[in-house]
């Protein structure tokens, strides 16, 4: 006989919602301290995110890449928009986050179903045509979030494409016109560039500023202009500044080289001389004269170029490239006449040197060249004789495609003119930019100072002579009348002196200023 075990049911606990449906428990909770700060932080972000790429967009359009944004260093807008991008979609999915589990709760609080539950903590079903149906069926809850997912995740995918597609970089020409102030002289004053010297070459005696433009120039140095800082990649435009015009003219002349006269033909030559004109204004006359070609009986063709030059005031055509500027190789456009006292023939000796002076001194020492063509008759040779400068060597020609014989005698040289004119342009560009950069010349000696000074009244006061500050007469003066009264009192300033009065003073400061009695 068997018997089966005896089970006793336990009955099972009653499980009660912390509430009901429809009786939402009101606890004492302000409304503040369920606010999602983080998600509104999130959405403002967002916001900001739909903001920059617009400004990007907006900003870098038709511009250099690495120049777009201004007064900064730059990034490509396509990197910003990923940034963007990123930043955008990581806000979105957190933001979906803090939304379901708002929403979830909400519907907790109005009363629902599990299902309901279910649905809007997985945001949806979305295994199978039949789930995404019934979760859409479910509640408004449902189907708001459901959309809502669908809208983020659209926006997610094709926001990346779109953003890509917006910009592009494309390599091309890019002409764009600006205004920039530049502080080229109208004018480069007399005395720049030295004094007058009846017993030097050119009649100048130079100063340490045109000696020091002179080996720029020589040197190839770059033209600095600190001031372009709006100009990126290569600005082109006219600056108006000093400078000159040059008239020229040409002639011809036949020579032959197997004459006993020409045992030494003149083959290049290239002087200069300050004058004047009809008018008594100062004018530098430029003569090149070269053999352009040779036949093969021993003809020589002589070019004879005539420049006459003045100094004037010009338009210049530059290329800034960042902060370097070069001029272009042309004419620069005539503005107006320039003359100066200093560079006439009659001005005295020691008196300010003007700019054509300047030019003529460079002309003398680094342009001025000739060479010459030996024959000796009994042996039939020829031989090129380089004299001094070094003009006469680098332009004589030895392409064999431009001789048209292959003679003893067949020495050529190719026309330099253009070149001579375009170097006396650009040396009296340099002497304008000097000229504007002057300022630092002042800063020259200020190692005879034993300490840093300035002009403020409490320290200048130190170095005036005692008779000026201690004058009642002179309380109501004008500056006119002070000059006039004491402007010849010699003044010299001692720091020794000073020193050994203060260690001997006792009570009130004593004197800082020694007056000179020595001329």
């Amino acid at each position: 006989m068997s018997t089966e075990p005896e089970t006793k049911s336990r009955p099972l606990r009653k499980m009660n919602p912390i509430f009901r449906a429809g009786t939402a428990k009101q606890d004492s909770y302000s409304s503040t301290s369920a606010t999602p700060v983080a998600a509104f932080a999130l959405a403002v972000a967002s916001a900001l995110c739909i903001v920059g790429s617009a400004l990007v967009i907006h900003l870098s359009h038709d511009r250099i890449v690495g120049a777009w944004i201004p007064k900064s260093p730059s990034v490509q807008p396509s990197v910003l928009l990923s940034i963007f991008a990123s930043i955008f979609r990581t806000c979105q999915t957190l933001s979906l986050s803090y939304g379901v589990a708002i929403l979830w709760w909400r519907t907790v609080l109005g009363g629902t179903t599990l299902k309901n539950l279910h649905y809007i903590w997985n945001k949806g079903q979305w295994s199978s045509p039949d789930g995404i149906r019934r979760a859409w069926a479910s509640s408004p809850q449902t189907k708001r979030l459901m959309v809502t997912f669908c809208v983020i995740s659209i926006t997610n995918f094709v926001e990346g494409p779109l953003l890509q597609r917006s910009t592009k970089s494309d390599l091309l020409l890019k002409i764009s016109g600006y205004e920039e102030a530049w502080s080229l002289p109208q004018d480069i004053p007399d005395g720049w560039s030295g004094s007058v010297d009846d017993t030097a070459h050119g009649r100048l005696f130079a100063t340490a500023d045109l000696s020091q433009v002179l080996q720029d120039w020589y040197s190839g140095k770059d033209i600095y202009v600190p001031d372009a800082n709006q100009c990126n990649g290569t600005c082109t435009g006219e600056v108006v500044g000093p400078g000159i015009t040059v008239n020229c003219s040409s002639a011809r002349q036949y020579v032959d080289l197997t004459g006993l006269s020409n045992t030494a033909a003149t083959a290049f030559d290239l002087t200069f001389n300050r004058t004047l004109d009809s008018e008594n204004f100062a004018v530098m006359d430029m003569r090149l004269q070269f053999i352009s070609t040779v036949d093969s009986l021993c003809n020589a063709t002589v070019v004879i170029q005539s420049c006459t030059i003045r100094t004037a005031q010009v338009a210049y055509s530059v290329a800034i490239t960042n902060n370097t500027v070069s001029l272009s190789y042309g004419e620069p456009l005539v503005v107006g006449n320039l003359t100066s006292v200093g560079d006439s023939v009659d001005t005295r000796d020691g008196l300010p040197a003007g700019t054509l002076a300047a030019l003529d001194y460079f002309a003398y020492y680094y342009l001025q060249s000739n060479g010459t063509v030996g024959h000796n008759a009994t042996e039939n040779l020829y031989w090129n004789e380089p004299g001094h400068g070094t003009l006469s060597l680098e332009y004589q020609d030895y392409d064999p495609s431009h001789f048209d014989n292959n003679a003893q005698c067949a020495f050529q040289w190719v026309d330099a003119t253009h070149d001579i004119v375009a170097s006396l342009h650009e040396v009296i560009f340099r002497m304008a930019v000097a000229v504007s950069d002057g300022s630092l010349s002042l800063l020259w000696g200020f190692g005879e100072l034993t300490r840093e000074v300035t002009l403020s009244p409490l320290e200048t006061g130190r170095a005036l002579c005692e008779p000026c500050l201690s004058s009642r007469s002179m309380d109501d003066m004008e500056v006119e009348k002070i000059i006039e009264a004491m402007g010849d009192t010699p003044v010299r300033w001692d720091p020794q002196t000073r020193e050994s009065e203060q260690e001997s003073e006792v009570g009130g400061s004593g004197q800082n200023m020694l007056v000179d009695n020595q001329k």
